[in-house]
């Protein structure tokens, strides 16, 4: 039994069902309209009781001496409970009461010719005659109709104009088609939105109300589930083991520093030892800069990530980045110059703002030649912000410019160790401006040296 219902559950038991149903539907249909199209009268013989009724309604006409068809029409309700018709033969002209029911019978006599006595059968009404009627000299034909016992659906099926007929059932299975549709689509949208949450950064977004079904949807829902599972512990893991290798790797990298401190006091003194010390010092300095700017761009490359915006007067966040960066730049003599325009507001994340503009800055000083200026500037271009930030320093070639912000990557291995650089600070930079959908770019500088350009949009 539970096979069977998973059988008839299933998505390819359902369309073969759909569309066998409305074959045979459509098969129905088409052969109800052409009968209807086509076969909407039946000759019948003659009907006795008719004709001897119209014999008698012809003689009681001629004894009133009319002057028009249309004065026959209007006062034949008085005398008879029959619809007559009367045909001019020259004109093919129909006088009749202008009733609902009626106009077929009318526009089939006025079609088609009839010279014998006969009587035709429609689905609600059966129409006999003619007889010979004169009137003021000119001959006309006269018919009888009768209503016959139709159901009240069939009749007002029939009096329906034939582009009713035909549009009515089109429109039903048109909304039969859609309300199925969005059966099947339904849970698709649910997975689809479920999906874009996932993508947002909220791994416990799952999809809801669609594992109970028994169809292949129902199953697609559970493996998409079981994969939001999946993926949530895959990124938990990844972080704690992001933390557990920053603490083995600074561990002994703190014992190494508190080793040098102790062999500083201790060794005896030598010529070269306080350089040997300084070396290592610096050494194990700019391994652990290393280590903290991997840990911080595999982080910033979590795309999957949430990112917290806050709205941020980027005017005085600039002044405070600057003023920072100045304490730096002193140690070279350089200056740095901000050039910023007021009352410039952004909603940003600002730590991974403030650590963009400042990797951007320091490489700036680092690769700067001694007491020269680093000019920063921030103003509103178009539907965007840009901060510039210019050096002078010795600048790259055109082919390097675009590498500059891969991770590691550097112009000259000589001049990253002399400057302590780790070929880090630009990538993340990148990646913490991605965040904000933005974009950076380095160009040359005129002056010398290079100008990196980031541009914000404003609607973040």
């Amino acid at each position: 039994m539970l096979k069977l219902k998973q059988f008839l559950s299933s998505i390819g038991v359902k369309l073969f069902f759909v569309f066998w149903i409305t074959t045979i539907v459509s098969i129905s249909m088409t052969h109800f309209l052409t009968s209807q199209l086509d076969q909407e009268n039946v000759i019948l013989p003659l009907n006795a009781k008719d004709m001897d009724k119209l014999a008698l309604i012809t003689k009681r006409i001629q004894e009133k001496n009319f002057k028009h068809p249309s004065q026959v029409i209007k006062r034949s309700d008085r005398f008879i409970q029959q619809t007559l018709f009367i045909k001019d033969p020259r004109t093919n002209n129909i006088f009749y009461h202008n009733k609902r029911f009626a106009r077929p019978l009318a526009k089939y006599l006025r079609k088609n010719e009839i010279t014998h006595n006969t009587s035709v059968l429609f689905h609600y009404a059966r129409i006999s005659g003619p007889t010979n009627l004169e009137i003021q000299g000119n001959s006309y034909q006269l018919f009888i109709a009768s209503r016959v016992k139709s159901s009240d659906v069939n009749e007002t099926i029939l009096l329906l104009p034939h582009w009713v007929r035909i549009f009515v059932p089109i429109l039903l299975s048109m909304c039969f088609c859609w309300v199925f549709a969005k059966y099947l689509t339904r849970p698709v949208r649910a997975m689809e939105k479920t999906a874009l949450t996932i993508g947002n950064g909220d791994f416990k977004a799952r999809v809801k109300n669609n594992e109970n079904r028994r169809d292949e949807l129902g199953q697609l829902a559970k493996s998409f589930n079981l994969m939001a599972d999946k993926l949530e512990n895959n990124i938990s893991a990844h972080q704690r083991l992001l933390a557990d290798v920053s603490h083995e790797l600074r561990s002994p990298l703190t014992r190494l520093q508190i080793t040098l401190g102790l062999l500083e006091k201790t060794l005896p003194e030598a010529e070269n030892k306080q350089d040997l010390l300084s070396r290592c010092e610096k050494e194990v300095m700019q391994l652990d800069e290393m280590i903290s700017n991997v840990l911080t761009l595999s982080r910033h490359e979590n795309t999957l990530e949430s990112v917290h915006m806050a709205q941020c007067d980027l005017s005085q966040l600039m002044a405070i980045i600057v003023e920072d960066a100045q304490l730096i730049a002193n140690e070279k003599s350089i200056n740095v110059k901000l050039n910023a325009e007021t009352n410039i507001s952004l909603a940003i994340n600002e730590s991974l703002f403030i650590s963009a503009v400042n990797n951007v800055i320091s490489n700036a000083i680092k690769y700067s030649f001694d007491q020269q200026s680093i000019e920063v500037s921030l103003r509103k271009h178009q539907e965007n912000i840009e901060i510039t930030v210019a050096d002078n320093g010795k600048g790259v070639e055109t082919q390097h410019l675009a590498k500059l912000f891969d991770p590691f990557y550097r112009v000259s291995d000589a001049r990253d160790r002399d400057s302590g650089g780790t070929g880090l600070g630009l990538a993340i930079a990148k990646q913490a401006i991605d965040k904000h959908q933005g974009n950076i770019v380095a160009t040359h500088n005129p002056m010398g040296g290079l100008i990196v350009t980031i541009t914000l949009p404003f609607g973040l």
